[in-house]
Formats: structure tokens, C-alpha cells, sequence
């Protein structure tokens, strides 16, 4: 048999006869190049081919082997344990009985085995227990309820997904004391259109969306420190003092409503809020829970501008001039141009703007007092005062304006 990886000097000399001498070493030197590139090449086919005729020998075995046996169901394998290259056929991935054992299964076992693997398939990962990492109990360095205790400790089984599940729940529990609730979905804090469960009904029938839910002021500690935060802001804002005692308490819109003796409605306009004179220079503020954040902010500046009044306007000097019929107008048109003043001042245009126009529209004493105010001072757009205010002229808030 012929070597073919041989490299033949005849061929050299016979390739390059006819060549000159000073291009001879050259064309020798590139055919010695082709025939090395040509011998690394046939090298690796003939190893790939050598590969292939034991496969095809090994095959041939086989065929043999089946032959001499076919009267067999199964077919014994001989395995060369000291081979590591020795090809073993598995195309399940795990070890046979025979293989293990050396030998036969009966068939009966095999029936079993089939109907086993048939009637009881492997289940997904995510079926299984995967906390007990395959064991029958649940491993002692997890602590499982310690977990869930402190998730919830922070706050977790609380969170927006939870709320909106449960919202679905309490919704269908409050329809029947509350039926204007599945016809009228607004937010009754932002006014905002609800969809789905994607909100949730409050004690005391009022709906909240989610996003209000992510502000909500639920303790009565954070309702504490945002009041002190707003009544010192409103101090220095608005250049007052507020020499009285003032305490603060949440209730639920129902008891805020019994208590200001109105009639109380979730889907319609509703007190959020009111000041009381408990005598001796001490107020109380009553204030409705569960309301987001910058709506409890507003309420308060609305009404510790109310306090302000009471305590330093002169009122029936105020009736005298401006009519009694016109009271509510005067104190509540000051305390709504505070409140959305009070808003352009701790940088919340936006809010501002909204409660302008949502005030322009009324046609109540909130609607045309603002405008009054409005008409008069104007709202400054900036974080500090930069025009005069009602606050500074506590006998005539509204000069000589005629009602």
C-alpha cells in the first residue's frame, strides 16, 4: 500500500524541470509548503476515517452478535472494563439491571418498570416542594415562619399586588351597603378613574386607587411629624405665629362627617376635615384617614388656616363689614387660597394647578370665595411669598370689596 503523506523527490525534480535555475529553490520551497499543508490535511482524514471503519467494524460485530442470538429477547454486552474507549450504547442516560447485575431482567419486571414510568411521570421542578431540597420535611436551618413574620414586618404582605387582591375581596362585601360604589369607580382622593381591583374600598365606603394607597398616611405617629412639619412651614411662609394648643386626630370619613354633623356620602363631596374649639385657646383638628400624602398636607394647611382665623380675626367685626350671610364665604375662600398657595410654596406646581381649576369650577361658598381672593392677591408660583397676603391685614382680608 502506497504512502500517501510520502513526499516523492521524482515529483519535485519532474515539477520544477523546466523552470530556470534561480526560480528552481523557490518553486521547490513552495511545493514542499503545499505538500506539508496537504499531509497535516489527509493526516486528520485518515484518523477521521480510521474512526470511521472501527465504528464500522464494531457495528459488524454487533449485527453478528444479534444474528447468533436472535432467538434471545435481549442481547447479553460484553464490556471491556479496562477499555475507557469502548463504546457503551444508553440512550436513557441510567444503567440497565442487566449491565449492573450481568444479568437478564424477566419480563415480568420489565412490565412493571414500563407501567411505572407510564403511570407515574416526573413532575415539573416547580411541583415539587423545592424548600424541602428533596427530603420529606423541611430542612432546621430554615426558618420559614421567622421569614414570613419579618417579610411582613416590612411591610411586604401589603404591598400594592396584595392590595389589589384583596381590594376584589372587600369590594364585593361592601356592594351590598355601598350600591352607587360599582356604578361611580372614581378615586375619592384624586378623582381619577379606577379600573378592575386595581383599588380598594376603605371601612367607610370610600374607594382609594393604588397609587393614592402608595401615600397613604396609615400611623398616627407619621400624621403627627407631617402636621408639626406643615405648621411650621406655614409659620414661616406666611409670616404668623400659632399661639394656641392644637391637637390632632384621625378618624374615619363616616365619624368626620357625625361629628361636623353633615350627611355623610363616599361618592360625593365630603368634609375631609375640620377644625374644633375645645375652649380655652385649645383646638382640635380632626383629620380623615387614610388619604395620600399631599391630600393630608393640603387639608392640614386648609385648616390650621381656619385656627389662624379664629384666633386672630375679630369675627363679628368681620360679619359687620362683610355681611353674615357672606361668612363662609370670607373664612372659606382664605383657607382654599392658603391651601393651593401653600402648594406652589413646597415646589408642587402641578397639584397647585389642579386644585385651581378644580376651585374655578365650583359654584359653591369654596368656588367664589377663592375667586375672590384669587382676584385680589393673585397666588405667587415660587417657594417664598413674594406679594402681600390675606394674613396680613386680619380686619379687612378682602379690603372694600362689596359681596
Amino acid at each position: 500500500m502506497t504512502n500517501k503523506n510520502s513526499i516523492d523527490n521524482q515529483d519535485i525534480n519532474e515539477k520544477v524541470d523546466n523552470l530556470d535555475e534561480e526560480k528552481k529553490d523557490k518553486a521547490i520551497e513552495e511545493f514542499v509548503e503545499e505538500v506539508e499543508q496537504s499531509v497535516d490535511k489527509t493526516g486528520k482524514e485518515t484518523d477521521s476515517s480510521n474512526e470511521r471503519e472501527v465504528s464500522s467494524s464494531e457495528k459488524e460485530s454487533d449485527e453478528n452478535d444479534f444474528d447468533n442470538n436472535s432467538g434471545d429477547k435481549t442481547s447479553e454486552t460484553v464490556v471491556d472494563e479496562s477499555s475507557e474507549d469502548a463504546p457503551i450504547e444508553d440512550n436513557s442516560g441510567e444503567e440497565t439491571e442487566e449491565q449492573v447485575t450481568g444479568e437478564k431482567p424477566d419480563e415480568e419486571s420489565l412490565e412493571k418498570d414500563s407501567e411505572t414510568t407510564t403511570s407515574h411521570p416526573k413532575k415539573m421542578y416547580h411541583e415539587h416542594n423545592y424548600l424541602m431540597f428533596g427530603q420529606d420535611n423541611y430542612l432546621d436551618c430554615l426558618d420559614i415562619e421567622g421569614t414570613a413574620d419579618y417579610l411582613k414586618g416590612m411591610g411586604i404582605d401589603n404591598n400594592s399586588l396584595e392590595q389589589a387582591r384583596t381590594s376584589e375581596r372587600v369590594a364585593n362585601i361592601n356592594l351590598g351597603m355601598y350600591p352607587n360604589a360599582n356604578r361611580k369607580m372614581f378615586c375619592n382622593f384624586c378623582g381619577m378613574p379606577i379600573y378592575g381591583t386595581e383599588y380598594e374600598i376603605l371601612s367607610d365606603g370610600r374607594k382609594r386607587c393604588m397609587r393614592c394607597s402608595r401615600t397613604a398616611i396609615k400611623t398616627k405617629e407619621e400624621f403627627q411629624e407631617l402636621f408639626e412639619k406643615v405648621k411650621r412651614n406655614m409659620e414661616v411662609f406666611y409670616s404668623i405665629r400659632f399661639d394656641t394648643s392644637i391637637q390632632v386626630e384621625m378618624a374615619n370619613s363616616r365619624k368626620i362627617h357625625r361629628l361636623a354633623r353633615v350627611p355623610y356620602d363616599p361618592d360625593n363631596s365630603r368634609v375631609l376635615g375640620f377644625a374644633q374649639d375645645c375652649g380655652k385657646n385649645n383646638y382640635k383638628l380632626f383629620m380623615e384617614n387614610g388619604s395620600p400624602r399631599m391630600s393630608s398636607i393640603l387639608t392640614m394647611a386648609h385648616e390650621m388656616t381656619h385656627i389662624w382665623q379664629y384666633t386672630h380675626w375679630n369675627r363679628k367685626q368681620i360679619l359687620r363689614k362683610y355681611g353674615k350671610k357672606n361668612e363662609l364665604i370670607i373664612y372659606e375662600g382664605m383657607a382654599k387660597w392658603a391651601e393651593i398657595q401653600y402648594a406652589y410654596l413646597i415646589n408642587e406646581p402641578r397639584r397647585a394647578e389642579m386644585e385651581i381649576i378644580n376651585t374655578l369650577a365650583r359654584e359653591d361658598v369654596y368656588g367664589y370665595g377663592f375667586r375672590l381672593y384669587y382676584s385680589i392677591y393673585g397666588l405667587t408660583k415660587k417657594t417664598y411669598i413674594t406679594g402681600e397676603t390675606p394674613f396680613m391685614d386680619p380686619e379687612s382680608p378682602l379690603g372694600d370689596i362689596v359681596i
